[in-house]
């Protein structure tokens, strides 16, 4: 299992690489985590910075459900409903009905009781 740091440790961390007090890899060893992770927390911490001066209230509204981007992922909200993402792609079709009507003579045909000189001769 992985150990889990708070918000807090991470921004300490984040910190002392933006400043270069320390190398990465002996903060890495104190705190017992890979080095490509303390990389990972800076570049998180650089990218979403213009987030944290951002009002939470000026979201676009029903992002979620904007088919029409394609940037947005299906990950999110699969998630929160609590579904496959293989779900939400394709929905199953029924099949045209002169092609079930083929699939249904086929299960007739290989469904159908056999009889054989086997099945004869233990009485079935």
């Amino acid at each position: 299992m992985s150990k889990q740091h708070s918000p807090t440790v991470k921004a300490q961390l984040v910190l002392e690489l933006r400043q270069d007090l320390r190398p990465v890899t002996p903060m890495a060893a104190e705190y017992g985590i890979a080095p490509r992770l303390l990389h990972r927390w800076r570049k998180e911490a650089v990218d979403h910075r213009p987030d944290l001066f951002a009002d939470p209230a000026a979201a676009p509204r029903g992002a979620l459900g904007d088919r029409a981007d394609p940037t947005l992922s299906v990950r999110a909200p699969a998630g929160l409903v609590g579904v496959s993402r293989a779900r939400l792609y394709d929905r199953p079709r029924l099949a045209p009905p002169a092609t079930a009507a083929g699939y249904h003579r086929i299960d007739e045909i290989y469904m159908a009781p056999r009889f054989s000189a086997r099945a004869d001769s233990r009485g079935c």
